[in-house]
């Protein structure tokens, strides 16, 4: 399984996604990817929009 918060720590920019990516984080490290076995439909499609839509934003951050 994947740990973001660990990943994060050994990415060097935990400072700057703290303290200007603060929403975003905190949707992002919910990911599971056990998620991927679980029935379609099992999430909102609200939740998975967010999810795309934050990690969207962090990945353009450090573009």
């Amino acid at each position: 399984m994947h740990d973001l918060v660990t990943l994060l720590k050994f990415s060097g920019v935990t400072e700057k996604i703290r303290n200007h990516f603060s929403t975003e984080w905190s949707i992002v490290e919910k990911w599971n990817p056990e998620i991927r076995y679980k029935p379609i439909g099992s999430h909102a499609r609200q939740t998975a929009q967010d999810m795309l839509t934050s990690t969207e934003t962090l990945v353009n951050a450090f573009k």
